[in-house]
């Protein structure tokens, strides 16, 4: 965990957690994305961590492919996972958010 305010000297003290989500994803793009986290994050600490729920919800998939190709396009496939993004971070008292201040 780290300290969003590294040049702060005292101590954290508390601790924060945010969970977002992130995509409604179909099947096979649940699993290219798991793929593309476990590479990305493979042996680095991180302060984040990815999941994937199973949902069964009416959500379309958000996946939208190259977004440098000229025709980008979402699946729209029934979505079967939501990716959930989860931040934790470390505070002095002084530098802790209150009342919803975002991370």
């Amino acid at each position: 965990m780290f300290d969003p305010f590294a040049a702060c000297e005292r101590p954290a003290t508390r601790a924060s957690v945010d969970s977002t989500t992130e995509d409604h994803l179909c099947e096979p793009h649940q699993r290219d994305e798991r793929q593309e986290s476990e590479k990305s994050l493979d042996g680095y600490p991180s302060e984040q961590s990815l999941q994937f729920v199973s949902i069964n919800g009416e959500a379309a998939c958000d996946y939208v492919g190259d977004l440098l190709s000229d025709s980008v396009t979402r699946c729209g496939v029934s979505a079967t996972h939501v990716k959930l993004l989860t931040q934790r971070a470390l505070y002095c008292e002084d530098h802790f958010p209150r009342n919803g201040d975002s991370l």
